[in-house]
């Protein structure tokens, strides 16, 4: 039975050859074809990419083509899910951001990993150790 992990946007942004996650999200994405590992992606991480993305100067349309690159390459790879997002989601990452002053993107993933009983795999510190402290499991993007 493979693991079941949850991904975010450094995930998706290290995608890109010249991002210094490059070789790590890689190295999950061989994982994720070899049946090791069943890659859930976070339904806020999309947004989120695209908010970086926005605030980075890029206009829509440049937008719209990053992130299709960013499907084009999860799908040759393996099958990523990606688990709505519902309120009681919603109302854990709000107590997350009270007990950890997680901000609004990390508590929503940290959330969704807890209450859907994935692995958290992240570059963010903060974010392991508020899911290791709700008894969550946890896996670093290095």
């Amino acid at each position: 039975m493979p693991e079941r992990v949850l991904v975010e946007t450094d995930f998706l942004f290290g995608l890109r050859r010249r991002d210094e996650l490059h070789e790590a999200v890689m190295a999950l994405l061989k994982e994720a074809r070899a049946g090791r590992v069943a890659i859930s992606l976070s339904p806020a991480a999309p947004l989120e990419a695209t908010l970086v993305m926005r605030s980075a100067g890029l206009d829509d349309s440049s937008i719209a083509r990053a992130l299709g690159a960013m499907q084009t390459i999860l799908s040759m790879f393996a099958r990523v899910e990606s688990p709505g997002l519902s309120l009681s989601h919603a109302a854990l990452a709000a107590e997350l951001r009270e007990r950890y002053g997680l901000s609004l993107f990390d508590s929503i993933h940290g959330a969704v990993a807890l209450a859907e009983r994935l692995i958290y795999v992240g570059s963010d510190e903060s974010v392991r150790e508020a899911v290791e402290s709700e008894g969550g499991r946890t896996r670093p993007l290095r």
